[in-house]
């Protein structure tokens, strides 16, 4: 395309640069990303999306659309400032900025005749695949240059910026996520290695942990070789321990020995779609708070159809927002049946973060009467006089596949995701 096209001030649209293209045959390659921190990994596959046909169109995250994926400490840099850089580009014909989460939308404008993506997606996962492919077009997973990724790049800054406090004398605080994975699950055995989305669950479960980009390392826990293998895939690091091991708090204080994580994220294995923004907020909040021995999550229950089901945890906290109770049944007890509807409940969520301290000291208190009569582990750390901050956000993204029929409603979550 001619450069006084791409720079002048009256753009054609969309619309007419599609047909104006069509008009001269041209064989339009689309890609997309946030290309929030620009690099040589991005250059790479923009140059290698070019050579597959004759003009390349770029979708691009709006501020807000990468705020949905990234959580709110993204993007770095604005869209109008990305869109300006990716112009400036020789093998850049075009740049659309999209607001949705995805740019299925923007594909069915367009309808390129190549779909270009990096190969560290899977065919499947690929936004607007089925859509290219439906009409006759091209899926292309392109190449990547190792240790190349926006991911890779935050994680180096950060040791970076861990190595120079220590230079300088200053106490470091590393953020480790452990996610403890077992075989023998009693109510649905093996399902760490579950499929959804064509992958085991393990792996889904830990690639979404490691593309929140905050945690200085990322830890599968697990007592059986086939999940270990199944983690390994997403680029995580995987420790074995024992199989006899009373609970996931238990694999967890085990896994984290030689590490020197000042801040343990404990994600369940069953939950793939929680947001990185809950977790930050958990976190931060243990940070601000200095009575908090650990935080974690809860959303608002009122349906009471689900506050009876046992295998859905309820909490009362306090007027501080630390929790007074965890427990199966419904609380509180509710004793005046004309009371206003609708009542409301709390439904705790299985994320905890703790200090390395109070983790430490969990493997060597007995098993308290209240944790056994209700099998939650978290009961032990209240019986010992632990202090607990849950935080309530509306949307958490936890869904928790706890029995086999789950993995059909989670199926339908990833296809809305990708949409």
């Amino acid at each position: 395309m001619p450069e006084n096209e791409r720079v002048g001030t009256s753009s054609p649209s969309l619309e007419e640069w599609v047909a104006d293209c069509r008009s001269r045959q041209a064989r339009i390659v689309f890609t997309n990303g946030c290309f929030d921190i620009l690099h040589a990994g991005h250059i790479f596959l923009l140059r290698q999306a070019r050579s597959h046909g004759d003009v390349l169109v770029v979708g691009l995250n709006s501020d807000e659309s990468v705020r949905k994926n990234k959580g709110p400490s993204r993007p770095i840099n604005s869209a109008e400032d990305r869109k300006c850089i990716l112009e400036a580009l020789r093998f850049v014909d075009r740049v659309e900025i999209f607001e949705e989460r995805t740019p299925l939308n923007l594909i069915r404008r367009i309808r390129p005749d190549v779909l270009v993506k990096g190969a560290d997606y899977r065919k499947e996962e690929i936004v607007g695949a089925r859509e290219v492919e439906g009409w006759g077009g091209k899926v292309v997973r392109g190449k990547l240059l190792p240790g190349r990724s926006t991911t890779d790049m935050l994680q180096a800054a950060s040791e970076n910026r861990t190595d120079r406090a220590s230079e300088n004398g200053k106490r470091s605080e590393r953020v480790v996520a452990v996610i403890p994975a077992r075989f023998a699950s009693k109510r649905f055995p093996g399902k760490m290695l579950a499929p959804l989305g064509g992958k085991p669950l393990i792996r889904v479960v830990a690639e979404n942990v490691k593309r929140m980009g905050f945690f200085d390392d990322v830890i599968v826990a697990v007592d059986d070789e086939k999940i270990a293998k199944a983690a390994k895939e997403a680029g995580v690091k995987v420790c074995m321990t024992r199989d006899d091991l009373p609970s996931g708090t238990d694999r967890i204080a085990s896994a984290l020995r030689g590490t020197d994580a000042s801040i343990v994220v404990n994600v369940q294995g069953d939950e793939p779609f929680l947001k990185r923004e809950a977790v930050e907020k958990v976190i931060e909040e243990l940070r601000k708070d200095s009575r908090a021995d650990m935080g974690t999550l809860a959303e608002r229950l009122e349906d009471e159809e689900l506050a009876r089901n046992p295998n859905i945890t309820k909490v009362v906290m306090d007027e501080k927002g630390f929790a007074l109770y965890f427990s199966r049944v419904p609380i509180p007890y509710r004793r005046d049946r004309e009371a206003p509807r609708p009542r409301v409940y709390y439904k705790h969520v299985g994320l905890y973060v703790f200090r390395r301290s109070v983790l430490e000291e969990f493997s060597r208190w007995k098993v308290g009467r209240l944790e056994r009569e209700e099998k939650l582990e978290q009961l032990r750390f209240l019986e010992q006089g632990k202090r607990i901050k849950v935080v309530v956000c509306e949307e958490t993204g936890a869904l928790g596949i706890d029995l086999p029929e789950d993995l059909a409603r989670a199926e339908k979550e990833m296809k809305k995701e990708n949409e």
